[in-house]
């Protein structure tokens, strides 16, 4: 391929996502960015896109990739009779899911998210090692997007917890628990602990309802968990955001 020349109304470029206004975008013969600038070029192979916008892949740090077997099953119930373990709608729905079912609604998926322009997505894969190692198969499978597969361990009893994270580690890239109010302070350092010693990153559900915030859920993962980021903090006030920016926690904010 010859070299390519892309002319745009715009482009969100950078870590810091400057706005360029009129700019170009050059594509070498490779297939890769080679320049980002203000202004249009001209040439033989130019495609002029003066309407458009140009913007970074996406990356979709929060999602539940088996959700997606149960699209509109009763919209009308609470979060917590939807979701909450053990006993919410989604989980008595994932224990009758088949592996072939989840198999074809999860390659599905990810085949829309790439038309979607999605890069990557951290997957918070409920069902312990089950379920985990039949994200990783897929994960192998289709390579056309990065995914991240943070599993979610089932043991409740310490001693069999460091047993399922050995065997969670050879099929994901970091842990994720639902929210920390639904462990004891001694269950939570252990995790931590764990965790950490077998070069993992942890995520939890933070502040997603008011209830769960006025449980003190906040202050359990930061006391004890010691997670490297939380999703959702819909519910959290700025002295909360100042306490995780204190901490270097990083909020991946999926407001509800």
């Amino acid at each position: 391929m010859n070299e390519l020349i892309i002319n745009l109304g715009y482009v969100i470029y950078g870590e810091d996502f400057r706005v360029l206004k009129n700019s170009h975008v050059v594509i070498d013969s490779n297939g890769v960015i080679s320049e980002v600038g203000h202004g249009f070029l001209g040439g033989y192979n130019t495609i002029n896109m003066y309407g458009d916008v140009a913007i970074p892949r996406l990356i979709n740090s929060h999602v539940h990739v088996a959700d997606y077997s149960f699209l509109d099953y009763s919209a009308d119930l609470s979060l917590e009779e939807l979701v909450e373990e053990p006993n919410g709608l989604k989980y008595r729905l994932l224990s009758r899911l088949s592996p072939e079912m989840f198999k074809r609604r999860t390659i599905g998926l990810l085949k829309e998210l790439l038309k979607q322009g999605t890069y990557a997505i951290c997957d918070f894969r409920e069902g312990g090692l089950k379920w985990c190692s039949k994200a990783y198969e897929i994960k192998q499978r289709f390579k056309e997007i990065k995914y991240l597969i943070y599993g979610m361990p089932v043991s409740r009893d310490p001693n069999e917890l460091s047993k399922e994270l050995r065997l969670l580690r050879n099929y994901i890239d970091g842990i994720a628990i639902s929210t920390p109010t639904h462990y004891n302070v001694e269950f939570l350092k252990i995790l931590s602990r764990e965790v950490r010693s077998l070069g993992l990153k942890l995520m939890t559900h933070i502040a997603e309802t008011l209830k769960v915030r006025k449980s003190m859920d906040l202050e359990l993962a930061v006391d004890h968990l010691k997670p490297n980021a939380i999703v959702h903090g819909t519910y959290l006030s700025r002295d909360d955001l100042e306490l995780l920016k204190s901490k270097d926690i990083t909020l991946i904010i999926c407001p509800r």
